[in-house]
């Protein structure tokens, strides 16, 4: 499944057969894909993720993997929402007129203005965390080349403790935000990122409170986030790519 270039091996499974991290790294690679998603059948409608980057390392939470996930689910089960319980909380999805929606976890800021120093360079941004943290910069060029030597070092540096934080940069110009991510696990910019498209969403609600719909443009799509009282919800374009096995 793709969610806006954001590329996932999905399946059903249950907790005797869930899989461990080398074999979702194996997976990752054999078919190139940025995660997988194993989906731990609790009971109808109701999932417990097991959930892996490319590299094999776990991840608490994926607003892609989510949005594919209910697309799957639509497509294996005939199920118009459902409940995820993943270690960054209870997520719940839906099918609206084709659209595939998740409701994100609550952000929570941690630093609005979050300087850390790479060489002779201090960054100053803002770090919250979506599911997964973030660290939101404000940048005219979002050129991958340019920034990909300096994602590295922010992504790893110690004030982010020992798991480090994703990297998302941004260019805010009059009613429209471009964003792209480095994510944590793949260790590489991908075409899109679901919570770093939410970490956008705040940055950009904290400049305008009174702003509750944001549209940001990333690499492999459109990512649409809404903000209401009850939370916050995100949709975009879901793909399935192909049929696949390990057998």
């Amino acid at each position: 499944m793709s969610g806006a270039g954001n590329t996932f091996a999905i399946e059903i499974t249950n907790s005797n057969d869930a899989i461990k991290n080398l074999e979702a790294q194996k997976i990752c690679q054999r078919f190139k894909v940025d995660g997988y998603l194993g989906l731990i059948e609790k009971s109808p409608q109701e999932y417990k993720w097991n959930f892996f980057n490319s590299d094999g390392s776990e991840a608490e939470f994926c607003g892609n993997a989510a949005r594919c996930a209910q697309s799957f689910l639509r497509f294996q089960k005939n199920s118009i929402h459902s409940k995820h319980e993943t270690t960054a909380g209870i997520v719940l999805s839906w099918t609206d007129e084709n659209r595939n929606w998740v409701l994100m976890p609550r952000p929570q800021i941690l630093e609005a203005s979050k300087k850390i120093q790479i060489d002779e360079n201090q960054w100053v941004g803002l770090w919250c965390n979506t599911g997964v943290p973030h660290f939101v910069l404000n940048q005219p060029n979002l050129s991958h080349d340019v920034w990909v030597e300096t994602s590295k070092k922010l992504r790893h540096h110690p004030d982010f403790g020992i798991r480090g934080s994703n990297v998302t940069w941004i260019q805010k110009t009059e009613d429209k935000m471009k964003a792209v991510t480095y994510e944590r696990g793949v260790e590489d910019f991908t075409k899109a990122c679901g919570t770093g498209a939410l970490a956008a969403a705040v940055w950009w609600k904290n400049q305008a409170q009174e702003r509750n719909k944001f549209e940001i443009s990333m690499p492999g799509g459109l990512l649409s986030v809404v903000f209401q009282e009850t939370g916050w919800m995100m949709t975009g374009p879901v793909e399935k790519l192909a049929d696949w096995s390990i057998l």
